[in-house]
């Protein structure tokens, strides 16, 4: 399913060669009236004429092929002062799915999502990276037809993959330039992808990703200007600005975890010392405390978090004081990058904000506080994601949300 709602996947039209003004100026006009419905659902015509400016010929032909090819649907009739009430209509999301993967170095995890980012449903199994490259994506194209063997949905109904990567990502060229969890280098992740399962695929690294599903469905929706920061096995950070990720021209921003905080302090996988990974990473928070708590030391990373938080929470003095200095440098960190890039709001995603009962957070907040640049004007919140262990799922098929419709505030 090359096409959805009358128009074509971006890079999918006419082989690359420029569309006429009218298809184009249709193509626009579809993208605008889907965007108002997917978003104020249950709208009359009437109302979709008046918030959009185009004329009421131009949103019926618009609203009527949409709903011919079962995009919109109409929902029963809406209120009105005077006359007939008006048929609202409302968007569809069962028309198309998407598959969203996400790869990491112990597991993949794959899942379902129908165009309102509804997980329908998910699996994971693990990566094995060390197995090729080669194995890894065909291991990939056998869980995915398992996956979709175990839901009643028709495969002509999938109309794209996403897929995001641990490591710089250039989601332009469509390459994983670095990974040094995966040790892969220069793959053209896109490609691979896209032979593969023959669907248009869409690719970036799993902090872009959550920081686009934060931002439409979880914790960042009110924001315009928001950056994530993601704390898991390593430290980054995203960004958006009015709807559109910053990606910098080397396709590198967001780095944050190789900052240097800390002259001389621990080796960091980069080949310099003291990085914020080195010290505030889930990976550096759980190698100091298992030292002093070897009980964690078989535990996967995110059940051994909890149980560091719960000990430090009880009184152990020696997890409190590594977390204390892991939260005292990433809210230093925060504080810098909220004084150079001035969001409304600083989103913490990964597993070791979900698994933080409030101790991590406090303490990241007290030190930015003291280390921010104050100005009454400024008022930033620094929250922990909502969508959890889904956030990279659901934010992977943002990535096709955002190029299949016009997306409200630049989507």
């Amino acid at each position: 399913m090359n096409k959805i709602n009358g128009f074509s996947l971006p890079g999918e039209r006419n082989n690359g060669k420029r569309t006429a003004d009218r298809d184009s100026m249709k193509d626009w006009n579809t993208r605008l009236v889907l965007s108002l419905i997917r978003n104020q659902s249950n709208i009359s015509q009437a109302d979709i004429s008046r918030k959009t400016g185009l004329s009421p010929g131009t949103i019926v032909n618009v609203t009527r092929r949409l709903k011919e090819q079962g995009v919109i649907k109409e929902a029963g009739q809406g209120r009105s002062r005077i006359g007939r009430p008006p048929v609202v209509l409302r968007f569809n999301p069962k028309t198309g799915y998407v598959i969203s993967a996400a790869f990491f170095v112990l597991e993949t995890k794959i899942a379902i999502l129908d165009l309102e980012g509804n997980i329908q449903k998910k699996i994971s199994y693990p990566t094995r990276p060390e197995k090729g490259q080669k194995l890894v994506f065909q291991n990939f194209r056998r869980q995915v037809d398992l996956l979709l063997s175990q839901i009643s949905i028709p495969k002509e109904k999938i109309c794209a993959l996403c897929a995001s990567f641990e490591g710089i990502v250039d989601s332009q060229i469509g390459s994983l330039v670095y990974s040094a969890h995966l040790k892969w280098r220069n793959l053209p992740v896109k490609s691979i992808l896209e032979k593969t399962m023959g669907l248009p695929t869409f690719v970036d690294n799993e902090g872009r990703a959550m920081a686009l599903g934060e931002y439409w469905f979880g914790m960042g929706k009110p924001s315009r200007h928001l950056v994530t920061v993601d704390i898991d096995a390593g430290i980054g950070s995203a960004t958006i600005l009015d709807g559109r990720l910053l990606y910098g021209i080397h396709q590198m921003e967001g780095e944050i975890g190789h900052t240097l905080v800390l002259p001389d302090g621990p080796l960091c996988r980069c080949g310099r010392r003291g990085c914020l990974e080195t010290i505030s990473s889930g990976s550096a928070i759980l190698r100091r405390v298992r030292e002093s708590l070897p009980k964690i030391s078989d535990l996967p990373e995110r059940q051994a978090m909890k149980m560091v938080f719960q000990t430090a929470k009880k009184g152990n003095g020696v997890a409190f004081k590594i977390i204390q200095e892991a939260g005292c440098y990433l809210g230093k960190t925060i504080a810098s990058i909220v004084n150079y890039a001035d969001p409304d709001m600083v989103v913490l995603t990964g597993y070791v904000a979900e698994s933080d009962p409030g101790i991590f957070l406090a303490l990241i907040q007290e030190e930015f506080q003291q280390a921010v640049f104050k100005d009454k004007r400024r008022k930033i919140e620094i929250v922990k994601g909502k969508l959890g262990k889904n956030a990279v799922l659901i934010g992977n098929a943002c990535l096709v949300y955002q190029k299949m419709f016009s997306l409200p505030r630049g989507g």
